[in-house]
């Protein structure tokens, strides 16, 4: 497992086999507490803070230049820090990969919630639009931006001449069923 050593001073170098001269030899660690499930996205945001505030980030190449040092003072053979080695990067990518992962479900959270907040906001100022008469003569703001789900939602508010409207272009252009449907149970 002999790796090429970084271009560092000597004396970057020298501090760097002393500290892990005074260090037992790595072990693998145990792989950190996940944050507990929860429905709660600040339970799961301050889980993930206090998995970042117990971890450390430690490189490949610096568990294996620990252990090249470990093997040179005669405390372990090769085969040993190999195994180490391999053992201990395993662990760190397992831990990255949860952590990833739930930072990922935390994100996806406050974008799902976001996203629905918008909409609704969205929504209000479309009625509102609608009621004063101004702004676009199409009765639904950003309907290409809208999936087929959001479309049916604000389908609600609007007038038969209004529903026509969107069928119309519905037709012309995405000519989503679900939509059509939709707009054709209103109408009827």
């Amino acid at each position: 497992m002999p790796q090429p050593k970084s271009p560092r001073s000597s004396s970057t170098r020298s501090r760097s086999s002393t500290a892990a001269s005074k260090r037992p030899a790595a072990a693998p660690k145990r792989a950190a507490a996940k944050p507990a499930a929860s429905s709660n996205a600040d339970d799961n945001l301050k889980s993930l803070r206090d998995l970042l505030r117990r971890g450390a980030v430690v490189t490949q190449d610096h568990v294996k230049e620990a252990l090249d040092d470990a093997v040179k003072a005669g405390h372990m053979s090769r085969k040993e820090a190999t195994d180490v080695a391999r053992k201990v990067v395993a662990s760190g990518r397992k831990q990255a990969d949860g952590f990833r992962k739930d930072l990922d479900e935390v994100i996806g959270r406050g974008r799902k919630s976001a996203a629905k907040s918008g909409d609704r906001v969205l929504r209000e100022v479309d009625r509102a639009r609608r009621r004063a008469g101004v702004g676009s003569s199409f009765p639904i703001s950003k309907y290409d931006d809208l999936n087929a789900t959001q479309v049916q939602a604000r389908l609600a508010d609007l007038t038969k001449p209004q529903l026509r409207k969107v069928r119309d272009y519905e037709k012309r252009h995405a000519n989503r069923k679900s939509v059509l449907a939709a707009v054709e149970r209103k109408l009827a």
